[in-house]
Order: C-alpha cells, then sequence, then structure tokens
C-alpha cells in the first residue's frame, strides 16, 4: 500500500518546511532548486523542487521523485513557506476538490 498524493505532499511540505529538523535522507530527496544550483534560476523563486532520475517505473514510485514531482504540480500560492500544517491541509483538499 503507497502514499496517497495527499500524504506525499503533507509529508513533502514538512521536509520543505523544518529544512533544519528534517532528516538527512529526506533532504536529499527534497532539495529546492534554489539551494541545489550554482547560478540563479528563475524556478529558484517558486519554490520547485528538483526531481530525481529514475531509470524504471518502480524507481517513479518513490518518494525521492513522486513527492517533489507532485510537489511542482501544485499553483504557487499552495508551495508558500510561511503556511502552517492546517493552512496548508485546508488549501490542499480545496485545490484536490476543485479539480
Amino acid at each position: 500500500m503507497g502514499l496517497s498524493h495527499t500524504q506525499a505532499l503533507c509529508m513533502t511540505q514538512d521536509v520543505v518546511r523544518y529544512v533544519k529538523m528534517r532528516p538527512g535522507y529526506l533532504a536529499d530527496d527534497c532539495q529546492l532548486v534554489g539551494e541545489a544550483r550554482v547560478r540563479q534560476l528563475r524556478s529558484a523563486d517558486t519554490r520547485t523542487l528538483v526531481v530525481s532520475w529514475t531509470h524504471n517505473s518502480f524507481g517513479d514510485r518513490t518518494f525521492a521523485a513522486a513527492g517533489p514531482q507532485v510537489w511542482n504540480s501544485l499553483p504557487p500560492n499552495l508551495r508558500l513557506c510561511g503556511l502552517s500544517y492546517g493552512q496548508f491541509r485546508r488549501l490542499l483538499k480545496t485545490f484536490l476538490f476543485g479539480q
């Protein structure tokens, strides 16, 4: 049984939000584009994550690939750094039910 999109997004939001307290293995999986690149990109301001490249469909379902991929599919107002967990969940449910 895998993670749902909602669970993966909430976990990814926690990893992105709590930069100092996140475990090392999750920090490697969820890097902001602005932190990972040497030169400044336009996408660094939109809080997008670097998506890991995988070799097969099994790898596409891992948190390292799926978490950043679904995070990047969110609208920019949901990727704001100042949102609390409750605010993020409420906006996420509104967004997902509106699709």
